[in-house]
C-alpha cells in the first residue's frame, strides 16, 4: 500500500543514538539523496551524523575541500583503516556532522572495519549510506540497524535488478521502511503494488535533475534550494512522522 501525502498506515519509532542505514538492491537509485533529504529533517530533531560506509558522494558533491579548506577535514575512514582509537568527529556543516568519505579514500572495507563505523558516530540520528556496497554487506548492516530503509527506484530495470535483495531484506527484516524514490505519472502504480506485494511503502515525488546539479555546483544540500524545500517539506514532515521519535 502507498502512503503519500494523504495517507499514513503505521509510525516506525527510534530510540535515542538511533542509526539508520540507508541501501537499495540496484545502482542510481538515490540512496545519497534520501540520506541528505532524512539529515536535513531530523536535523529539526536533534544531532544529526552522515556516514558513507559505501561509495563517497558528499565530500565533492558539497564541496567539502573548499568548506573544510582553514579549519581541516576530520578523516574519519582513514581513521578507520589505520585501526587509530576515534573518540569523536568534528565535520559540522549545515547542521550535520559528516563522516565522509574522501574520494582517495575509497576502498574495500572489511566486514570488522564496516560495523566497527556503526557504532562510533554518538549523534542522536546517524544516517549510513550503503550506496556501491555489496548487497550482502548491505544486507548485514541494514539487520544491525535501529532503522533499516530500503531505496527503490519504480523503473522496471532497477526493479528487477533489486528483487532478490528485496526479498531476502524483508525476510530478514519485515518492517524495514521501503521508500519508493521517483515515483512520476509514468509509473503503472498496479504493476508496481504487484511487485512489492502487500506491504507497505512510502512514495517519493521525482525531483527534476536540474536541482541536482545546481545543489552540486554550488555544493549545498539538495533540501537548501528554497524551491525544492518549498515543494518536499511536506512530504518530508510525512516521512518523519513514520520515523516519530521517542525524545
Amino acid at each position: 500500500m502507498e502512503i503519500g501525502l494523504f495517507k499514513k498506515e503505521k509510525e516506525y519509532t527510534l530510540k535515542p543514538q538511533s542509526k539508520i542505514v540507508v541501501a537499495s538492491g540496484a545502482r542510481g537509485c538515490g540512496v545519497s539523496f534520501i540520506c541528505a533529504f532524512l539529515a536535513d529533517g531530523l536535523k529539526r530533531l536533534g544531532t544529526v551524523a552522515v556516514s558513507e560506509p559505501g561509495r563517497p558522494y558528499f565530500y565533492n558533491a558539497m564541496s567539502f575541500e573548499t568548506k573544510f579548506l582553514y579549519r581541516g577535514f576530520d578523516p574519519f575512514y582513514e581513521k578507520l583503516k589505520n585501526a587509530e582509537q576515534i573518540k569523536s568527529i568534528n565535520n559540522l556543516e549545515g547542521g550535520v556532522n559528516w563522516y565522509a568519505r574522501k574520494p582517495d579514500d575509497y576502498g574495500t572495507l572489511s566486514p570488522a572495519e564496516l560495523f566497527r563505523s556503526l557504532y562510533i558516530p554518538k549523534e542522536e540520528y546517524s544516517i549510513f549510506d550503503c550506496s556501491g556496497l555489496d548487497s550482502e554487506l548491505s544486507l548485514q548492516l541494514l539487520a544491525e540497524a535501529d532503522r533499516a530503509v530500503a531505496v527503490v527506484d519504480p523503473s522496471p530495470v532497477k526493479l528487477f535488478e533489486s528483487r532478490v535483495f528485496l526479498e531476502k531484506l524483508l525476510l530478514k527484516i519485515p518492517d524495514a521502511v521501503i521508500i519508493v524514490n521517483r515515483m512520476n505519472d509514468g509509473v503503472y502504480r498496479n504493476e508496481l503494488n504487484r511487485f512489492l506485494g502487500s506491504r507497505d511503502y512510502f512514495s517519493m515525488v521525482s525531483v527534476p535533475p536540474e536541482y541536482t546539479y545546481k545543489a552540486e555546483y554550488a555544493g549545498i544540500n539538495i533540501m537548501d534550494i528554497d524551491k525544492v524545500a518549498q515543494n518536499m517539506r511536506e512530504t518530508q514532515d510525512i516521512l518523519l512522522g513514520l520515523f516519530k521519535s521517542h525524545l
